[in-house]
């Protein structure tokens, strides 16, 4: 983990570091412990958090996180700090577009089916997705 991993919420919580995706997660429940526990675990303290106005993540500056907060009554980028949640909604969008494509998600494949959706989105344009896949499976598993 490092101090500029990113973490976005809407009905997906979307973590990026350097400015790239890197996992995804669908959040059924919204409440303050559930979300400061998520954070806990996947991001250092120290890092930015950026959320809407959700009530149930106030406490993020006293666990040592910059809380970037977006007011959607008044603005979608906050003038100040730039920070928005424009790119966590549009990759909500993109992910049930391709759920819509399968003709629905089961519930309890919905975890497995946002792995797929980060996967897919880090392949560079050009890249065979089974050789890549293999090669991640043999970084993952060196041979012996």
């Amino acid at each position: 983990m490092c101090s500029i991993t990113r973490l976005s919420f809407s009905k997906l919580c979307a973590k990026f570091v350097d400015d790239e995706l890197a996992a995804v997660k669908f959040m059924q429940n919204r409440s303050a412990a559930t979300l400061i526990s998520v954070i806990k675990e996947n991001v250092a303290a120290g890092s930015t958090v950026v959320t809407d106005e959700w009530r149930g993540c106030y406490g993020l500056a006293d666990e040592h996180y910059t809380h970037l907060r977006v007011n959607h009554w008044i603005n979608f980028v906050d003038p100040v700090s730039g920070a928005h949640t424009q790119t966590v909604e549009s990759l909500w969008s993109h992910a049930k577009q391709g759920n819509k494509a399968r003709r629905g998600t089961h519930r309890t494949k919905l975890d497995s089916y946002l792995c797929e959706f980060v996967w897919s989105r880090r392949l560079n344009q050009g890249e065979h997705p089974f050789e890549k896949i293999l090669c991640a499976i043999a970084e993952r598993y060196p041979p012996r």
